[in-house]
């Protein structure tokens, strides 16, 4: 009997494999502000319009032929100063028929008071019933208004500047009739402007006159600064308020403009943060605060802004480092590293 053995080759077991070196966790350097209690300037940002503090459009209250125009429109002018002047000949010509008419209506009362028996008698030495009747009989009234009148009406042929300012909206072409009611010009009182703007019903509390404005052209940003002057306590049915501010007189800024306009309270006791501080997480407003090495996730409530800080009411307290630069990715608990603010 034969035996067949069947020798096979076995391989070597291979030496196990060494575990893979663990990654080091990335360094996160952040910066830090401590918070203290200090006063912040809230703002309230809306759009409005520039005007002047006093406006008024000039309109001829007679229709005649323009003959004297000296301004035009940029003009300065003082209070009282002629702008224009209508052709007086018909004025001139009614005044005067208007005038013989009063005459020969004294005359005929002259006659009256003979055959009443008052002749030479003082007006108010006959009976009130009876020098009404005389007059009604001879047209005196009537007579009498129209002097009135066509004196006015002739008066009326300039225009005069009813307060020291500039000249606007003139289109009107000398050796040219006007018509009545018309609108001639604007005059503006354009060396104080005022901001007209709106704000929204939940802003109105917070707005009084006196407050800090600050204005900004939207063209080239010129500013000027300035206070609320007017608020208007009455909501539209938009659920918006008027305010006006008066400003300090500032070069570039002209009646009509658009500008962005800032108006500033200040609040006392108040904890600020930096806007790069605060992010919404989850619907949330959340504030990373630095604690022994880690960032600890905090949930905030702001109340108020600026320009460059939010007011923190809910959330924080005096004291805490806030995490202000380097929290774009932070988690809770994560192990950060601090960094001094370059200068």
């Amino acid at each position: 009997m034969f035996l067949w053995a069947s020798c096979s080759r076995q391989e070597p077991t291979s030496a196990p494999e060494a575990p893979a070196p663990a990654l080091e966790e990335a360094e996160v350097w952040v910066e830090v502000q401590a918070l203290d209690s200090t006063a912040f300037a809230e703002e309230i940002v809306s759009n409005g319009r520039l005007q002047a503090r006093q406006r008024a459009e000039l309109r001829f209250k007679t229709g005649e032929l323009l003959v004297d125009l000296p301004v035009r429109n940029g003009s300065r002018v003082e209070q009282g100063q002629l702008l224009a002047r209508l052709d007086t000949t018909v004025l001139a010509l009614r005044l005067d028929e208007a005038r013989a008419r009063l005459a020969r209506a004294d005359w005929e009362m002259q006659n009256l008071r003979i055959s009443y028996g008052y002749a030479g008698k003082a007006d108010d030495s006959i009976p009130p019933r009876i020098l009404h009747s005389m007059r009604v009989q001879c047209d005196w009234y009537a007579a009498h208004n129209a002097v009135r009148q066509n004196a006015l009406a002739l008066s009326q042929s300039e225009l005069r500047a009813p307060f020291a300012g500039t000249v606007a909206n003139l289109s009107a072409k000398p050796f040219n009739t006007l018509q009545v009611g018309e609108p001639f010009c604007t005059l503006l009182d354009d060396s104080r402007l005022e901001a007209v703007f709106l704000v929204m019903e939940a802003d109105l509390p917070k707005i009084s006159a006196g407050l800090e404005v600050e204005v900004k052209t939207l063209s080239d940003s010129l500013l000027a600064r300035g206070f609320v002057s007017v608020v208007n306590p009455t909501v539209g049915p938009s659920g918006m308020s008027e305010i006006r501010a008066d400003l300090e007189p500032s070069p570039g800024f002209y009646d009509g403009m658009n500008v962005e306009v800032r108006v500033r309270r200040w609040v006392p006791g108040s904890l600020r943060v930096p806007k790069a501080a605060l992010q919404v997480r989850a619907g949330q407003e959340v504030v990373f605060v630095y604690e022994n090495g880690l960032a600890k996730w905090r949930t905030v409530r702001t109340q108020g802004q600026n320009t460059t800080h939010y007011r923190v009411v809910e959330g924080l307290k005096p004291g805490d480092q806030v995490i202000v630069s380097g929290n774009l990715n932070l988690a809770h608990d994560a192990k950060v590293k601090l960094r001094t603010p370059e200068p």
